[in-house]
């Protein structure tokens, strides 16, 4: 980096400062984009890293200029822009220098002046960085073409996520059901069957999204009439949940295996900046032409690969999901808590699994206080299965009462009724052959349905769904039956020399390495861990880089 002068930008600050000889000559207020950092095309995120500017544009302009395409294209009127994220005034356009980020000058990310001056000093831009126009004006004359600018990453945790799925949680439609049936009585009904399928988890998801857009075929006008079916059947109390979560703190991204372009004047409507969902695809006269089959909420697990994705690029203190069906239900393995709408679809396999059940959007307001608590007290009770053989013992019993405690589980709240509740240990201990075979019935069931073992194993063993948690967790199996006969053969042994039968947790640990549920938990592990290891290797580089650059 050239020692003299160069631009630094705090993702964690928001601030952008102008460094000369190791001293600071200008600091601004600025906004990066509201979505967090991230590299790939369309997922307006700000980059992060080594740059270049390569172009400075907007010599002559006035202060209000509006650029479109880096050309000069009208002037701003202040209120008249309809809340649209304008180009002002100037534009410092960037090049990446690093691996990760030498897509920027494609993706058209620069510094630039914006009309949304209120939200400078916090995340609320589309990847670039913005700043007010007169303080872009100041800057300008102090850069040259060529400068280094390096983007620091943020390292700090901020804010909450909340996400929340569309059909029957937040309208009470299923919006594909609703393209099905303008198809006539026939489609609509082998639609409405593999949806049902999907969503009690009897079906991958996977294995009928395509088949059912294929059999649909939804041209442009009638993804309009369904978007408005979305907001005439909105869910009483959806209006104001996106309000009640920012003032607590929350940020409200819709997420759902749903339609983008049907979806997204639904969450306008409702005051939802955030969606994700699957882009359609149509021609030049509004016909179909397909589906963006690479976006994950269109595959099985995809859900969390979308809340890996925020998680990692926002660090939120916590994350949440709320959802009716299978594909919601999915996320637990990735979110501190799962919450459960059983107010339009009541799913006996997925509330039974979740942290929180809600009945009644209305009571989401008073709710959201519960769910903080919650959140800290299923901390705990992971905790308490990390240091006990994982079942139904003291430590779990306590951590129970306290996630009921928590979540405010009062006859005066009844709507609003927690999974820790329902979940209450039964009193009895399950020798490792026990639980062997139950975790067998779990593996073989979701080899043969895909997915719905641990709720179909509660049912059919009276399991708890945090014992069964606990258990998936504990890795790949020892050695199978054999290492089940061995922990019973060293229990008879301490019970024949007179020792109180208390087994410690290496001794009992189930490590279930052979079921789908845990091979996509270390999936998801791996996934992150590479993520990690790989941010250090481009922080590495780039150290490298600076310091090669200054000899």
């Amino acid at each position: 980096m050239n020692p003299q002068r160069h631009i630094r930008v705090s993702i964690d600050r928001q601030r952008l400062t102008l460094v000369h000889d190791g001293r600071v000559m200008r600091e601004y207020a600025i906004s990066t984009a509201s979505r967090g950092m991230g590299f790939t095309e369309g997922s307006f995120r700000t980059p992060t890293g080594n740059f270049r500017i390569i172009d400075k544009i907007g010599h002559n302009a006035s202060t209000d200029t509006i650029f479109k395409g880096r050309v000069p294209s009208g002037k701003w009127q202040p209120g008249a822009d309809g809340g649209e994220d304008l180009i002002l005034a100037r534009i410092l356009r960037l090049d990446g220098l690093d691996p990760e980020n030498r897509n920027t000058r494609d993706r058209h990310i620069y510094i630039h002046g914006t009309n949304d001056t209120r939200n400078l000093g916090r995340p609320a831009g589309r990847g670039c960085v913005r700043m007010s126009p007169g303080d872009i004006l100041d800057l300008f004359p102090m850069v040259t073409e060529g400068m280094e600018v390096v983007i620091e990453p943020q390292t700090r945790p901020k804010g909450k996520l909340f996400f929340i799925d569309c059909d029957s949680t937040l309208s009470a439609i299923e919006g594909v059901d609703e393209l099905a049936r303008a198809r006539g009585p026939e489609i609509h009904r082998k639609v409405a069957e593999m949806t049902k399928a999907a969503m009690d988890g009897g079906v991958p998801l996977g294995e009928v999204f395509a088949n059912r857009l294929d059999l649909i075929r939804p041209d442009r006008g009638l993804c309009d009439q369904v978007a408005e079916l979305y907001i005439s059947r909105m869910v009483p109390g959806a209006d104001r949940l996106a309000a009640d979560l920012r003032r607590a703190g929350w940020t409200p991204v819709i997420l759902s295996g749903g339609f983008q372009q049907i979806i997204e004047p639904f969450a306008r409507h409702l005051g939802i900046e955030h969606v994700e969902a699957v882009p359609l695809r149509f021609d030049d006269e509004g016909n179909y032409a397909g589906y963006d089959a690479s976006h994950p909420a269109s595959q099985n697990m995809g859900k969390c690969r979308v809340i890996r994705d925020w998680q990692a690029a926002t660090l939120p203190h916590a994350s949440v999901m709320m959802g009716d069906g299978a594909s919601d239900l999915e996320t637990r393995e990735c979110v501190a808590a799962f919450i459960c709408y059983s107010g339009v679809a009541d799913r006996p396999g997925i509330s039974d699994a979740a942290d929180l059940v809600i009945e009644d959007m209305n009571n989401m307001r008073d709710a959201l206080p519960r769910i903080d608590k919650m959140i800290d007290a299923k901390i705990s009770v992971d905790l308490s299965y990390d240091i006990t053989m994982g079942g139904a013992d003291m430590s779990s019993k306590k951590a129970t009462k306290t996630a009921a405690k928590a979540a405010g589980n009062t006859a005066e709240t009844a709507s609003t009724k927690t999974a820790a509740k329902k979940a209450a240990p039964r009193g009895k201990r399950y020798s490792p052959e026990e639980k062997q075979k139950i975790i067998d019935f779990i593996e073989e069931h979701n080899a043969k349905h895909g997915r719905g073992g641990q709720t179909r194993a509660g049912e059919e063993f009276g399991v708890a769904q945090l014992t069964l948690a606990s258990w998936l967790k504990g890795g790949a199996k020892k050695t199978g039956k054999k290492a089940a006969k061995k922990g019973a053969k060293k229990a008879a042994k301490k019970a024949a020399a007179g020792k109180a039968v208390a087994e410690s947790p290496a001794a009992t640990a189930v490590t279930v390495g052979g079921s789908l549920q845990s091979k996509l938990a270390k999936l998801l592990e791996l996934d992150k861990s590479i993520a990690t290891a790989e941010a250090s290797l481009a922080d590495m580089k780039r150290q490298f880089d600076t310091l090669k650059n200054s000899l």
